[in-house]
C-alpha cells in the first residue's frame, strides 16, 4: 500500500507540475516582449545569419534565439524570482525544487524537445 500511495502522490505532483508549466508557457508564449528585448533578439538572429551560408539557419536561428531567451531570461526568472522582483524573498527549498522542475518543462516546451535522459520526467512528454 505504501508504494501505491507514493506512486499516486508522485502522479498528482507530475500532473500539478505539467499544468503549472503549460499555463506558464502559454502566458510566456502570448505575452508581449519589450521592444528592447526584440531588438537584442533580432541582432542575435542577424549575427547568426552572418556566420556562414552552409548551415541550416532556419533551425539554428530559432534554436539560438530560443536558447537565449529561455535560458537567460525566462528560466532564470522562474528559478530565482526574488532577483527579478517577482517575489520579495527567496523561495523555500521545496518550492525552489518545483520551480526548477517547472523551468525544465518550460525549456523543453520552448525547444520542442522531449525528456529522454531523466526517466522521472518522461511522463511529461505527452
Amino acid at each position: 500500500l505504501g508504494a501505491i500511495e507514493a506512486d499516486s502522490s508522485r502522479l498528482v505532483n507530475m500532473i500539478h507540475l505539467k499544468l503549472a508549466a503549460q499555463t506558464t508557457f502559454n502566458k510566456i508564449r502570448f505575452s508581449h516582449f519589450p521592444p528592447e528585448l526584440k531588438c537584442v533578439l533580432q541582432e542575435v538572429r542577424r549575427k547568426m545569419e552572418d556566420q556562414g551560408s552552409n548551415i541550416n539557419f532556419n533551425d539554428l536561428k530559432f534554436g539560438v534565439v530560443a536558447n537565449f531567451v529561455f535560458l537567460r531570461f525566462i528560466c532564470l526568472a522562474i528559478t530565482t524570482p526574488n532577483y527579478f522582483g517577482l517575489w520579495k524573498t527567496s523561495p523555500e527549498e521545496k518550492t525552489l525544487r518545483f520551480l526548477v522542475l517547472m523551468s525544465k518543462v518550460i525549456q523543453n516546451l520552448g525547444f520542442a524537445v522531449e525528456f529522454e535522459k531523466e526517466e522521472s520526467m518522461t511522463g511529461l512528454n505527452d
